[in-house]
């Protein structure tokens, strides 16, 4: 036979309303659905199916960042440089964990492992055009030097043709499967035919920037 216990209120020898127990299980469920820890953290075993998580509930980090140069970097022809990335929009750089946007090394350093979307944008200011043009490439765990590096698919670029009379800018973006601890960095290659600037900002807008989030 079932037994039913039915009661509005259950008390502490020391008066007070209160339960006491670890866990709450479903009689058909094969682990329990709810564990109360000594330490008051509570465990949900499996899925929050259904309801709605309030706003004075605190959510895990929501890592992004948005480097940017706070001045033009001038490039020679024929060479390839890590764009120097000095600023943060959103000071990123956590000293305690050394990840984040480093200003100081000029590359962004993943923080937790997940999927990110990253993303760049280019621009250099064509004094002296002669028909060449620049690839920008964002490397994975790679220092680049006199060659393109390796191919992989966390390795993502555009190349920007030069053309007389305007200047040529790009942008673009991939879903990269991080792992914390990472790194990665802006390169320019420079072919046009003369010395160029990787530019910061013209007519009112950010040029060349460097940025990314968190997806999970």
């Amino acid at each position: 036979m079932t037994s039913i216990l039915k009661t509005d209120e259950i008390q502490s020898q020391n008066g007070g309303a209160v339960v006491k127990m670890q866990t709450l299980k479903h009689p058909s469920a094969s682990g329990n659905n709810l564990e109360l820890g000594s330490d008051g953290n509570v465990s949900i075993t499996n899925t929050l199916s259904a309801g709605t998580i309030g706003t004075g509930v605190t959510q895990p980090p929501r890592h992004h960042f948005l480097a940017y140069l706070t001045g033009d970097q001038t490039i020679n022809n024929g060479s390839r440089d890590l764009v120097a990335f000095n600023a943060d929009e959103y000071s990123s750089w956590d000293s305690s964990t050394s990840k984040g946007f480093d200003t100081t090394n000029h590359y962004y350093v993943v923080p937790e492992t997940g999927y990110y979307w990253i993303y760049f944008s280019g621009r250099l200011s064509d004094g002296s055009d002669t028909g060449g043009g620049s690839l920008w490439k964002l490397s994975h765990n790679e220092v680049l030097s006199g060659s393109s590096g390796t191919a992989s698919r966390k390795n993502f670029g555009i190349i920007i043709k030069e053309a007389s009379g305007y200047i040529a800018s790009g942008h673009t973006g991939m879903v990269l499967n991080l792992t914390v601890g990472d790194i990665l960095r802006l390169y320019c290659a420079n072919s046009i035919g003369s010395q160029e600037v990787i530019q910061a900002t013209t007519d009112g807008f950010t040029c060349t920037v460097m940025g990314g989030f968190i997806l999970r």
